[in-house]
């Protein structure tokens, strides 16, 4: 657990901290017969904390800017690609990772860093990523026609740009944010926002949201002949010589 000297807030700021509600019972709201209680139910049976459900969130994004480059190095080469696996990538990108998934860290995690005063300028720094992101899927969005070689040298850069934050911008939560948001959350609290954070999940993508999200990630990685996750194992000196001089 991080010292208190880490967290930047001192004893003083902890206890001042426990006075602060985070997640009030009015906003766990009873889920209902339908849809929002088989899917709590699941939840709780494959017992899928918080930091689980937002970093399997992140395994999605890894996933999409893998889709990204293999866009941008056909984009590069002139190689054609399906056009509709850009569209369909970003539509992801945009309702899953931005309006839902974003939004969860900045109502639940990024709030709690804030009360703490703990490592400020880190999650002022995520915050202005998230914004800069949903700009550059606009500039994505508006050149994914490719009507000219200037929306494709556009489109190309605003592609590129958002490879380069979101790699770094995802290790730093994964590694820094989320165990410290661990360390500042009671265990009750903990508990009550797995609950938060699935009815949530239906409400935005309804029930299995999460698998759907998943299978049309897997539909477009197997579009673009990147699905074989064996392909992309290096191959060893020797056999790749071997098949170099039998090309």
């Amino acid at each position: 657990m991080p010292s208190y000297k880490t967290l930047g807030c001192g004893v003083a700021g902890l206890l001042w901290l426990a006075a602060v509600p985070f997640v009030s019972a009015a906003e766990l709201k009873p889920a209902s017969s339908g849809a929002a209680g088989k899917a709590m139910a699941a939840e709780e049976e494959t017992n899928i904390s918080v930091l689980e459900d937002l970093m399997r969130e992140h395994g999605v994004l890894d996933r999409l800017l893998l889709i990204y480059e293999e866009l941008l190095r056909r984009l590069e080469a002139d190689k054609p690609f399906p056009p509709e696996t850009l569209r369909s990538a970003t539509d992801i990108i945009r309702d899953f990772i931005q309006d839902y998934h974003e939004r969860l860290e900045e109502k639940y995690v990024f709030v709690k860093f804030r009360y703490a005063q703990a490592f400020e300028e880190m999650i002022t720094a995520l915050q202005r990523q998230h914004e800069a992101g949903r700009l550059l899927v606009k500039d994505i969005v508006s050149c994914e026609d490719l009507r000219s070689p200037d929306e494709k040298k556009k489109l190309m850069a605003s592609m590129r740009a958002f490879i380069r934050m979101y790699r770094p911008h995802k290790a730093r939560e994964d590694t820094v944010v989320f165990p410290t948001f661990h360390a500042l959350t009671y265990v009750s609290e903990y508990d009550m926002l797995g609950d938060i954070f699935e009815q949530e999940e239906v409400r935005h993508l309804g029930s299995g949201g999460f698998d759907k999200i998943v299978s049309r990630v897997e539909a477009l990685e197997k579009k673009l002949g990147i699905y074989d996750l064996s392909s992309f194992t290096p191959l060893p000196a020797a056999e790749s010589r071997g098949k170099g001089e039998g090309a």
